[in-house]
């Protein structure tokens, strides 16, 4: 059977929320960078390039494996070496990493406006191209993460919801305490997925913090593309649509008027 066809529609508008629930905003390319790339010989181009950032650390990648032999359990770590760096901006909303294995860009609250955000992550990257010289982007992302706070008045997740958790017969008059729902959808006709998951996670009776639905959209590109930004920006666009649509289309009208 053939897949439904399915139009992504640049002009269709979506709603302004001003008190939209993002915490956390990603893109990255995933890339690898040419042999060469080191901490040693990039970190001095980095910093007088990325003017308003500051060098926050360094990483390194080790892998623990297990042996039991005679018995006894070994484990041993290997040291893989040097990863990448993270550079984090003079306000502490922005932070870029910048790998070995390719590039994430990450904006915290308060968040601006998608031009903003994508215009920079793209100038960035430019940034990361001009010394680390991928020669391809192996996945190209887009993740948004929200966090939607539950009060007295908002405990029913049918509220807040288009579809929250199934409960059993017999059960449903019970609260609901934690959930998990998540899914993955393929978007026909293109090299897009989106990866949708809502949770309630317990709550700490201590943090002094109301519960509250995480919302984590993650929407990527699974084919292999050039890395200049005038080819990588057209795909985060679309990506960009496809995560309102998510968004927009998982949340109730009355969740969303309490956000505009």
């Amino acid at each position: 059977m053939n897949p439904p066809s399915f139009t992504i529609d640049h002009a269709e508008p979506f709603p302004h929320l001003s008190k939209a629930p993002l915490v956390e905003a990603v893109i990255e390319f995933r890339a690898r960078a040419a042999d060469g790339f080191d901490e040693a010989s990039s970190r001095g181009h980095f910093e007088s390039k990325l003017t308003g950032y500051s060098f926050l650390d360094s990483s390194r990648t080790f892998q623990h494996s297990s042996k039991l032999e005679n018995g006894e359990l070994t484990t041993q770590v290997e040291d893989l070496g040097w990863k990448g760096m993270r550079f984090q901006s003079n306000d502490k909303t922005r932070i870029i990493q910048l790998n070995r294995d390719g590039f994430v860009f990450s904006h915290l609250r308060p968040y601006t406006a998608w031009q903003d955000f994508s215009t920079e992550a793209l100038a960035l990257w430019d940034v990361y191209r001009a010394i680390a010289s991928p020669a391809d982007v192996q996945r190209t992302g887009l993740r948004y993460i929200n966090r939607i706070p539950l009060t007295q008045e908002s405990t029913d997740l049918d509220t807040i919801l288009q579809k929250g958790p199934t409960l059993p017969a017999g059960l449903t008059s019970l609260p609901v305490l934690e959930f998990l729902q998540q899914e993955t959808l393929f978007v026909p006709g293109t090299p897009y997925l989106v990866r949708l998951a809502r949770t309630l996670p317990p709550t700490l009776q201590d943090s002094g913090q109301e519960p509250g639905i995480i919302f984590d959209i993650d929407v990527f590109c699974s084919q292999v593309t050039d890395p200049e930004p005038a080819v990588l920006r057209p795909i985060l666009e679309d990506l960009r649509w496809l995560k309102n649509k998510a968004f927009f289309g998982t949340l109730t009208k009355e969740a969303l008027e309490q956000l505009k």
